[in-house]
């Protein structure tokens, strides 16, 4: 079974859908697409997928355990780390410290969860990376799979509440103090993180109500409108520009993390149907 994974989306009773492309559906005449759900138990790490008949989400498909296909995924037993790494003495800073919104931090050790790629990734601190101000870490990684590897972990503090870091692009199978080498990052691959449980939010950039076209699709109208009773809430929709009753996207209640500017803009990340975006 060969599946590509388009994306996935919350469901009921802890249940997540998911969509997906059947690679082997051309040579076996299978449909090409494939609606599923899934399920992780938190205790075993085993991982229930149930398929339906078709690309519809609904076509005996009744839950992650009952599906026109069910499977029962198990992860690897984790091995036990080199000497090296049970051994070093590192640790991550205490302002990254704690639960995240896909990531948890606790002392030594790093645990993201990567959803786009249905991958749990461990990082354990090695060693600070002393010949530059950031915050770079050489770390050992391995995954819910067996993938072990050495690596780069670059932290930056946006925020109280807001933090985004990049993994190196260049693991290696060997230590070498050159992983945290600039080549191993760039510009446009971060990924932002908002605190669990934020102890303080922080006023929106914006005040009133603002109307445009969306640049990538000028059907679409976005409406950004700010509460001055509530200076943390912002209200965000997108219609159709024409039909300012169809809304295609929609927050009742956005309660702004943080505030930061980079090269002349101003970004504001915010909760947003229970994720944290940046406006």
């Amino acid at each position: 079974i060969n599946f590509r994974c388009l994306g996935d989306w919350e469901g009921t009773n802890n249940d997540r859908y998911l969509a997906l492309m059947d690679l082997r559906g051309i040579a076996e005449g299978k449909p090409r697409f494939r609606c599923g759900m899934y399920r992780v138990d938190p205790l075993t790490g085993r991982v229930f997928v149930s398929l339906s008949a078709d690309s519809t989400c609904y076509n005996q498909l009744r839950s992650a355990t009952d599906g026109y296909e069910s499977l029962i995924l198990t992860p690897f037993p984790e091995k036990s780390p080199p000497g090296p790494v049970l051994h070093a003495h590192c640790r991550f800073p205490d302002w990254v410290q704690g639960q995240w919104e896909g990531m948890q931090v606790l002392r030594n050790v790093l645990i993201y969860k990567d959803h786009s790629r249905l991958q749990r990734l461990s990082l354990t601190c090695l060693r600070r990376e002393n010949d530059t101000p950031e915050d770079r870490f050489i770390v050992f990684s391995s995954t819910h799979c067996g993938e072990e590897s050495y690596n780069c972990v670059w932290l930056k503090r946006r925020s109280l509440n807001v933090m985004e870091f990049q993994i190196g692009s260049q693991p290696s199978h060997m230590y070498s103090d050159t992983l945290c080498h600039d080549l191993q990052f760039s510009d446009d691959a971060w990924t932002t993180q908002g605190r669990d449980k934020p102890t303080q939010m922080f006023p929106c950039p914006i005040t009133g109500d603002y109307t445009g076209i969306l640049p990538e699709n000028p059907g679409l109208c976005a409406k950004v409108a700010s509460d001055c009773n509530n200076p943390d809430v912002m209200f965000y929709t997108v219609s159709n520009c024409a039909n300012k009753s169809q809304v295609f996207e929609g927050a009742a209640e956005d309660s702004t993390l943080s505030k930061c500017q980079s090269q002349h803009l101003t970004y504001a990340e915010t909760h947003y149907a229970g994720v944290i975006v940046c406006l």
